[in-house]
């Protein structure tokens, strides 16, 4: 055992916490199992300043320190309503361990007038706000306080790569089968590319819809 290991090991026995708990502070250690280290996530680098002075950890972020810690993990996403004629979206997301355990959950409403691809952005907040309540940048998600709003910085998921403008002719990137607007922006949300309904079977979302 190394001087560390142990050094980290006396930590969490002073704490009362057993070898496998997983603080999200960013502390000298970010897991300890079987005789083993990480390194902590560094969430230091992608923090934003927002309005008022405040931290703001952004959802790609937070989803990026999640899927390092916990592989095995998934969120799921549920769309509770959209409304395209009103302009309202609202979606819940739930964090879910490897046994189908629901750790934590987050609802978001967006509307057209507060952002234009308002049904990706509602996605992308519910999916914040249920990395948040898990322990995911908790500290650095002023949207979880009592009338808090941040303007956004968030852009969709999808952003964690660049995007390219939506063609004028919307069509299926693997079959070329027309699209509507609606199913080209959920799709590239949800998979990173335009699909059609058929082709989105064959793959894998980026954060599954709840089925």
């Amino acid at each position: 055992m190394t001087r560390r290991h142990a050094l980290a090991q006396a930590f969490l026995s002073g704490c009362g916490a057993s070898p496998w708990w997983t603080p999200r502070w960013g502390g000298l250690f970010s897991f300890i199992q079987e005789g083993e280290t990480k390194m902590p996530f560094n969430f230091k680098r992608y923090l934003i300043k927002v309005q008022g002075g405040r931290y703001y950890l952004p959802v790609a972020a937070r989803l990026v320190w999640f899927r390092e810690e916990h592989p095995n993990w998934r969120v799921e996403t549920e769309p509770l309503e959209i409304d395209a004629e009103r302009g309202i979206a609202i979606f819940r997301a739930r964090v879910i361990d490897e046994d189908g355990n629901v750790l934590a959950t987050g609802t978001k409403m967006e509307t057209r007038e507060g952002f234009a691809d308002f049904i990706e952005k509602a996605e992308t907040g519910a999916i914040g706000r249920a990395l948040a309540v898990a322990g995911f940048g908790t500290q650095f998600a002023p949207e979880l306080s009592e009338g808090g709003v941040v303007h956004p910085v968030d852009t969709p998921v999808t952003a964690l790569r660049e995007r390219e403008e939506p063609p004028r002719e919307l069509r299926c990137s693997d079959c070329g089968a027309p699209i509507t607007e609606g199913v080209y922006k959920l799709s590239e949300n949800r998979y990173g590319r335009p699909l059609c309904a058929n082709c989105q079977k064959k793959h894998t979302p980026l954060a599954q819809p709840r089925g």
